[in-house]
């Protein structure tokens, strides 16, 4: 259910893609398809980071993140958020996981949106294709940067003008707390 379906919430403002809503006094916005965003720390056999660079418009920067996508966004709302994920990191890197372990999941930006995420750790990577996104439709340049060296390269993408999504420090902090499941 749409929190915009719930009693005494008044929908401000939908466009194709989000809505705007108040609750209680609370100005917020939603996912039109009330479907949860899914993303990878992706990391090669060689302990690298699979990241994605991509222009930003509400930031109005290019911005480093992880690979990511909404569950269900080609149209299968019943589409698991695992395959989505499979989906997405085929689609913006070009790279295959063959494991896929789910690190956490709950609220992107609480105060100012309901919508939801879950991070996996991408792992047993295959380079099936060049990746960029949708063609004509998203512009994603694929970077792989060693771990080791990760800290340094993301200072200079800073200093280079580019925003880094927060979440990379979070899902590295999870992936280094968290050991790989050992299940089939």
């Amino acid at each position: 259910m749409f929190q915009s379906d719930a009693p005494g919430v008044q929908v401000l403002g939908a466009g194709r893609f989000i809505r705007l809503v108040r609750r209680d006094g609370w100005e917020y916005v939603e996912r039109a398809q009330s479907q949860p965003a899914v993303m990878a720390l992706a990391l090669t056999d060689a302990d690298e980071v699979v990241l994605v660079e991509q222009f930003r418009i509400p930031v109005g920067a290019p911005v480093i993140e992880m690979p990511a996508g909404i569950v269900g966004d080609e149209g299968d709302d019943a589409e698991h958020p695992e395959l989505a994920m499979h989906r997405e990191l085929v689609e913006e890197t070009g790279f295959a996981a063959s494991r896929l372990e789910r690190l956490a999941g709950g609220p992107e930006a609480p105060g100012g949106s309901s919508a939801l995420v879950t991070i996996y750790r991408a792992t047993g990577l295959t380079r099936v294709g060049e990746g960029g996104g949708l063609a004509g439709a998203e512009s994603i340049v694929v970077h792989v940067v060693p771990r080791a060296e990760l800290r340094a390269w993301i200072g200079e993408q800073e200093r280079n003008g580019r925003m880094v999504d927060v979440r990379i420090w979070a899902a590295l902090f999870l992936h280094d707390a968290t050991p790989p499941d050992a299940g089939p």
